[in-house]
């Protein structure tokens, strides 16, 4: 009696034990790097590749993307896990923004891009005379992918800033592998620094990658140590109405995260949300008409000014920032603000840091970015 109940559960116990996955790790033989702040990363090692995988921004329990990457100089092992192959260094990337290209080159790796898109937007001396000599090409817009160009341009690689549900269309059709780069979405100022640790496994610049890291890290704690025993915390606003919505970073984003490290109220501080987030006027009224101080931060072909601010918007001039002169504006279209500060967080949040306590600047500082707006 007891052998006939006991042998059906010893052979369901074995087929189990035989239909139970084998992780990933053991399959692969993979050992994790430890990644510090990315919350969207995960960078894992195998003997023959490393194995990159990018978490879904908007959906955390899913994948966006996973990257295998093998050396040029290493032959392609039979078997490995799925995903985007690339083969390291990178050499012909094309970057949809001035963003990732600025990091490449401050990486020393400018000759691995082929074209940059909006061009427009390069502020960075090297890239400037690199697209003016030819060496870079202009690969048009971000926006309409010009994919014959990128054929032309023997691309291995394009390098984009994903969105939610995004699709590539005829790019994901023609074979060129495409690098989504996440890092905006990241939750924390370092977060999104730490993703030059991926670039430097793509570019093989790997050492100099991770020593930038730590320096960055290193001045941006020391930095927001300082910022935290403030006990006067101004209250921030930020941005302008675009079309129907006034678009702010969200309390949980690396922006508004980092104006926090920086020793600022910020009104969306209670807002856990990534990225941005659009508000009507009137909850921007209701959140911010008492704010200390207003970044503006905006493209444009001549400085801005409290006057043409309120021709633009007869609301503007009903904030207490307005009111009191503490608007403070940042260019892009003539500074290198979007080249620089993502991946140099510390740099911006010294900045902000002395432009909310100014007592505490040292001497002979000037702001790099900000600076107060014209009457």
């Amino acid at each position: 009696m007891n052998r006939i109940i006991h042998l059906p559960i010893i052979a369901l116990s074995i087929l189990l034990a035989a239909c139970s996955p084998v992780s990933e790790q053991q399959t692969w033989g993979l050992s994790t790097d430890s990644l510090k702040y990315s919350s969207l990363l995960t960078i894992a090692r195998a003997d023959s590749f490393t194995l990159v995988t990018v978490k879904d921004a908007w959906n955390p329990e899913h994948e966006l993307h996973r990257y295998v990457l093998v050396p040029e100089q290493s032959q392609l092992p039979t078997q490995r896990p799925e995903g985007t192959l690339l083969r390291t260094p990178l050499r012909r990337a094309v970057m949809h923004n001035a963003v990732h290209a600025a990091l490449v080159a401050e990486l020393g790796c400018a000759t691995g891009i082929a074209g940059i898109c909006d061009v427009d937007y390069v502020q960075m001396p090297e890239l400037q005379q690199r697209l003016d000599l030819g060496v870079i090409a202009d690969a048009g817009s971000s926006v309409q992918s010009n994919v014959e160009r990128y054929i032309s341009l023997r691309a291995d690689a394009v390098f984009t800033s994903p969105l939610e549900h995004a699709n590539y269309g005829v790019l994901e059709k023609v074979g060129i592998p495409i690098v989504e780069c996440a890092d905006y979405m990241e939750t924390s100022a370092l977060g999104r620094a730490e993703w030059m640790r991926f670039f430097g496994l793509l570019f093989d610049c790997e050492p100099l990658a991770d020593s930038l890291f730590a320096a960055v890290e290193t001045r941006y704690t020391a930095l927001r140590d300082s910022a935290q025993q403030t006990h006067q915390r101004p209250r921030l606003m930020v941005g302008l109405i675009n079309g129907a919505a006034w678009n702010m970073p969200a309390g949980g984003s690396y922006l508004g995260r980092l104006y926090t490290d920086a020793g600022a109220t910020y009104i969306l501080t209670d807002n856990t949300r990534t990225g941005s987030v659009p508000l009507g006027i009137e909850s921007v009224v209701e959140r911010a008409a008492e704010a200390d101080i207003w970044l503006i931060k905006q493209a444009r072909s001549h400085a801005l000014t409290y006057n043409e601010l309120r021709r633009e918007h007869a609301s503007y001039a009903t904030f207490r920032p307005w009111q009191e002169r503490k608007i403070f504006f940042c260019n892009t279209l003539t500074t290198d603000y979007y080249e620089r500060t993502p991946f140099h967080p510390d740099v911006l949040l010294r900045e902000l840091f002395y432009l909310f306590h100014p007592e505490r600047a040292t001497e002979g500082y000037e702001a790099t970015y900000y600076t107060p707006l014209l009457p």
